[in-house]
């Protein structure tokens, strides 16, 4: 048998709680292997001291109050969460979910929008997207304004 084997089964050696076939090659292993000879005398020195306990007695309710104490601990540990806390906690999903929301809402209605413009446009001759959609005010800036010398920086004075 292999060093994990033995050793998995040492302490049902020590207590006397395996076959004897299983005992005859432990015993054979022990004689041939130092580490698990070192096993075995830490696990009996353990089971030796362990031998004192058994004169002890418990005092009595000893098991109730130590069950008591243990809800106590838990009762304690308990997350007490400030009024304040548990608003902002539920305000910012709240918030999050309401903006999704208004913007679904307001690309839907820019959607009819145009697509309402464009449709009767086909009826009207002139009317564009960026007309319906007032997106052709940002095209033309007043000359000698700061946003017309921005507008010739960032296109290179390419603006159309």
């Amino acid at each position: 048998m292999k060093c994990s084997q033995i050793k998995k089964k040492l302490s049902a050696y020590i207590d006397g709680e395996i076959t004897d076939n299983e005992k005859i090659m432990i015993k054979k292993h022990l004689k041939a292997c130092a580490i698990c000879q070192e096993e075995v005398a830490v696990l009996s020195r353990v089971k030796g001291s362990l031998s004192v306990l058994d004169g002890m007695e418990v005092p009595p309710y000893f098991m109730a109050r130590l069950r008591q104490r243990i809800r106590d601990e838990k009762l304690e540990t308990v997350e007490h969460i400030p009024f304040l806390e548990r608003i902002r906690r539920l305000a910012v999903p709240a918030a999050t979910a309401a903006a999704v929301v208004a913007s679904l809402f307001v690309g839907s209605q820019m959607g009819r929008t145009l697509y309402q413009a464009i449709t009767d446009g086909s009826r009207q001759s002139g009317v564009e997207a960026t007309d319906v959609l007032g997106l052709g005010s940002f095209e033309a800036f007043p000359e000698g304004s700061l946003s017309e010398i921005y507008d010739e920086l960032v296109t290179g004075g390419n603006n159309g």
